[in-house]
């Protein structure tokens, strides 16, 4: 039985620097909400790159946020052949980029919200750039063996739930969270462990649970996922 008040995740100053050491969980937490991490500004960080115009500025800024690996546990780095056990913890990562509803303020704060209610997320907060959230559910089952495949139980549980589309990167093990601030952020300490990853694809469409007609009156159009997918593919052939 996993126990949240116990979990230490690793955590480094930045992407170039090695584990500097291990953060209790409830301490992470809160370090999101105040903007406080060790010593360090993550909400003056964080206020750069919402304010920073320039694509090339904000990847740069973000590069000095401390970061935490949510899923895998490390005491040399963050790269996988050094990752040697399970926290039982998921990240999962919605861009902007990727889900329509998570293109304004307005639609951002929607999705959040409803996200609050789900009874298998822990936690829902703001990313870095303001564009998308970060979210974090768990498994007491929960291995390096079987991250993967409770990581596409999660994918289609938000796709079928929600019509969002979740970063694949986080099927890694060794992604990392940067930091973020967000004083509004959603923690639910009485969030049930995600036990529905054995479930087999519903083979239709999701319900549309967010009302875009609404959000996006303007063009009413709501992007597939075959379209999401291809914008995906060029860029990265960009």
């Amino acid at each position: 039985m996993l126990d949240l008040t116990q979990i230490k995740l690793p955590w480094g100053n930045s992407i170039h620097d090695l584990i500097s050491g291990k953060v209790p969980l409830m301490e992470f937490i809160a370090s999101l909400g105040s903007g406080k991490f060790r010593g360090r500004d993550i909400r003056k960080i964080t206020e750069q790159i919402r304010n920073c115009d320039s694509k090339d500025g904000r990847s740069k800024l973000k590069r000095q946020l401390p970061f935490v690996m949510v899923s895998g546990l490390s005491d040399i780095s963050h790269k996988a052949e050094h990752v040697t056990a399970h926290s039982g913890l998921f990240q999962i990562d919605l861009d902007g980029d990727d889900n329509l509803a998570l293109q304004n303020e307005l639609g951002l704060g929607y999705v959040k919200e409803t996200l609050s209610e789900d009874p298998y997320i822990l936690l829902c907060a703001e990313s870095p750039s303001g564009n998308g959230l970060k979210c974090i559910m768990y498994n007491h089952d929960a291995s390096l063996e079987n991250h993967s495949k409770i990581y596409e139980g999660i994918e289609r549980y938000f796709f079928e739930t929600y019509n969002l589309l979740t970063d694949p990167a986080c099927k890694n093990v060794n992604r990392l969270m940067f930091l973020t601030y967000d004083n509004r952020l959603n923690f639910n300490d009485g969030s049930l462990p995600f036990d529905r990853y054995h479930e087999k694809p519903k083979g239709r469409e999701p319900s549309l649970k967010f009302n875009l007609m609404v959000l996006y009156p303007s063009t009413a159009i709501m992007k597939n996922r075959f379209q999401i997918q291809l914008n995906r593919l060029l860029k990265k052939l960009r």
